[in-house]
């Protein structure tokens, strides 16, 4: 049996073999028997010595103890196992998705089929183009790319995930800097999130106009519905990422550009965007933070459309709110977030 067949073997033992009747099952037959294909693999004797568990033993306690001694009869001892593996992540170098040209034109394809804003269909051409999105962090956190560099959060990530997966690869140790919050990747607008909107608010326009392009989210969403889109981003790292998808994805009505949209100027027909949610997120450059009412005057302002639809965290009150995004926002948060609609001419009495 290899290393991760025998891991597996374990945490499908303890994700499927703890139920109600678990403990006293133990307790009446003074052993924990462990079984591989249906046939009997191990046997470890609940008051051994070698489990040290006292009588009353219940609950998270005795099921760390059983799992240490399973791992360690298994698969050996569990600190040096953890050792080389944190020894192997640190030499290696920090892993990128390996995505085929097939992979992204079927991710792309996917986008124009879906009929739900919840729907994770163009996340594979971002996290393939916009690298730049690992060094970036959340606020008080590593990136994942500094964080694959330090070792006592790579411990602590390999210890979480041996218990909590059944894998223990390169991707799944980087995913879990995200699952455990330890060193979150920063958000990335949903492109199916992005084609909703679209669809719901602004089909009536034939360009739409974004001045926080970012890692090109809203971007994917307007081109799968053949929109014209013009967006601008003050980073020029992802401006170039985003203008190297544009041409493999051969997505000949979309444009991004470096501009500053706190001085940029322009007109569209209509405009569509997330504004920086303050200091949340930072991005490798040394920018001016502004709030989301900030931001949202300024587009207001700078821009002359028909229309204007944001999206704003759920705490931000407006009265040209049209709608309540529920579930997980874009921020991978459990509060909702708000869409904000905006005609001109303006309305005063709902002007911000």
């Amino acid at each position: 049996m290899t290393q991760e067949q025998s891991l597996k073997m374990i945490n499908t033992f303890f994700s499927e073999g703890f139920g109600s009747n678990f403990f006293s099952s133990i307790k009446k037959n003074n052993l924990v028997q462990v079984y591989l294909d249906k046939k009997p693999f191990l046997s470890i004797g609940y008051k051994g010595a070698d489990l040290n568990l006292p009588e009353d033993c219940t609950g998270n306690s005795c099921i760390k103890i059983i799992w240490l001694v399973l791992f360690n009869q298994i698969l050996g001892s569990y600190e040096e196992f953890v050792f080389k593996r944190v020894s192997e992540v640190l030499k290696s170098p920090f892993p990128l998705f390996p995505y085929t040209e097939e992979d992204l034109f079927y991710d792309y394809e996917a986008i124009k089929k879906s009929n739900s804003y919840k729907a994770n269909s163009g996340r594979q051409i971002i996290n393939c183009f916009h690298t730049s999105l690992y060094k970036a962090n959340r606020k008080g956190c590593l990136s994942p790319f500094l964080a694959w560099q330090n070792e006592d959060l790579v411990r602590t990530i390999i210890e979480n995930r041996i218990i909590y997966s059944r894998d223990l690869d390169d991707f799944t140790i980087l995913r879990g800097f995200s699952t455990s919050g330890k060193a979150p990747r920063v958000s990335t607008f949903a492109p199916s999130l992005a084609r909703y909107l679209v669809q719901k608010y602004l089909n009536d326009f034939d360009e739409i106009i974004d001045p926080f392009s970012g890692f090109s989210g809203r971007l994917l969403g307007a081109a799968s519905l053949g929109k014209r889109y013009k967006g601008w981003d003050i980073n020029p790292v992802t401006v170039k990422e985003s203008c190297e998808m544009i041409n493999f994805m051969q997505l000949e009505n979309c444009s991004v550009e470096v501009r500053n949209s706190r001085i940029y100027k322009t007109s569209g027909q209509c405009l569509l965007t997330c504004p920086p949610y303050g200091d949340l997120e930072s991005w490798n450059q040394e920018i001016e933070n502004f709030d989301v009412q900030f931001w949202v005057k300024q587009c207001l302002e700078n821009y002359d459309c028909k229309r204007y639809l944001f999206v704003v965290p759920g705490s931000f009150e407006s009265e040209n709110c049209v709608e309540i995004l529920s579930n997980r926002n874009h921020l991978n948060s459990k509060s909702c977030e708000k869409v904000l609609l905006f005609e001109k001419p303006f309305n005063k009495k709902k002007e911000l």
